[in-house]
C-alpha cells in the first residue's frame, strides 16, 4: 500500500510539474507572440497596436499564425525539413567529382550522356569508366573493383543521391537544351566539380523549383502540369 507520505509527495510532484508546464507555456506564448508581432509589422509596414496584437495572439490563432510565420520566414521552402539537402550516402566505390570534373575537366555529358537526350540522367555504365581505366590508374583498388565488375558483367549498385517524389516529373533534356551543360547541371546540383563526395546541394522542393521558374530571364512555365502529369 502507498503510505500517506508517498501519496503526498506524488501529489506535490504533480502540482510542481503542472506549474512548471504552465510557466513554460506562458513564456513560449509570449516569445512567439513577440516574433509574430515583429514579422507582421514588417509585412504590413507599421507597428501594430496593442488591440490588434491581442486579437492575433497565439492563444487565439496559434496554429494558423505559426504556419503563416513559417511560410513568411522560409519562403515556402521550409529549410531542410522533409528534404534531403546535404544528403551524401556512402557509395560502394568512392568516386570523386572533384578529381574527374574539377581537376581533369571531364565534361558532365561525357559520363551522363542521357541527360541531353532523355528525361532521366542515368548513372554511366561501366564501359564509360573503362574507356579510361583500361589503362589509367589500374593499380588502384577502386579501379580494380570496377574492372572486376566489368569483366564479370556485374553492375555496381550506386546509391541514389538526388530524390524527387514519384508524382514529380523532371525533364533533364529540356533543361540541358535550354541552358547547356554544365550551366544546367549547376542550377540544381551545385558546384559538382568541387565535390570530393557527391551530395544533394539544393532542397529540390516545389518552392525552390518555382522560384527558379519565376525568374524573368528563364521564361519558364509555372503551371501545375509542367511537373505533375
Amino acid at each position: 500500500m502507498n503510505s500517506p507520505e508517498s501519496n503526498w509527495l506524488k501529489g506535490l510532484a504533480l502540482k510542481v510539474g503542472q506549474t512548471v508546464s504552465t510557466i513554460m507555456s506562458t513564456i513560449m506564448s509570449a516569445i512567439v507572440n513577440r516574433i509574430v508581432s515583429r514579422k507582421l509589422s514588417q509585412i504590413i509596414g507599421q507597428k501594430l497596436s496593442p488591440e490588434i496584437l491581442r486579437t492575433v495572439s497565439v492563444s487565439n490563432f496559434g496554429p494558423v499564425l505559426v504556419l503563416m510565420l513559417a511560410f513568411a520566414m522560409t519562403g515556402c521552402e521550409w529549410g531542410s525539413i522533409g528534404y534531403n539537402r546535404g544528403y551524401a550516402p556512402d557509395q560502394p566505390i568512392h568516386f570523386s567529382h572533384e578529381l574527374h570534373s574539377g581537376q581533369y575537366k571531364i565534361q558532365c555529358l561525357y559520363c551522363h550522356s542521357s541527360a541531353e537526350r532523355a528525361k532521366h540522367s542515368a548513372v554511366p555504365s561501366l564501359n564509360i569508366c573503362m574507356n579510361c581505366h583500361l589503362v589509367v590508374a589500374t593499380d588502384k583498388p577502386a579501379i580494380q573493383q570496377i574492372t572486376e565488375a566489368y569483366n564479370n558483367n556485374k553492375p555496381i549498385v550506386w546509391k541514389k543521391v538526388h530524390m524527387l517524389p514519384d508524382f514529380v516529373k523532371f525533364n533533364h533534356a529540356a533543361h540541358v537544351a535550354k541552358f547547356g551543360a554544365p550551366q544546367a547541371c549547376h542550377k540544381c546540383h551545385g558546384p559538382v566539380e568541387s565535390m570530393e563526395k557527391m551530395y544533394q546541394y539544393s532542397s529540390l522542393s516545389m518552392g525552390w523549383c518555382i522560384n527558379c521558374h519565376r525568374q524573368p530571364e528563364n521564361k519558364a512555365p509555372v503551371s501545375c502540369s509542367t511537373c505533375h502529369y
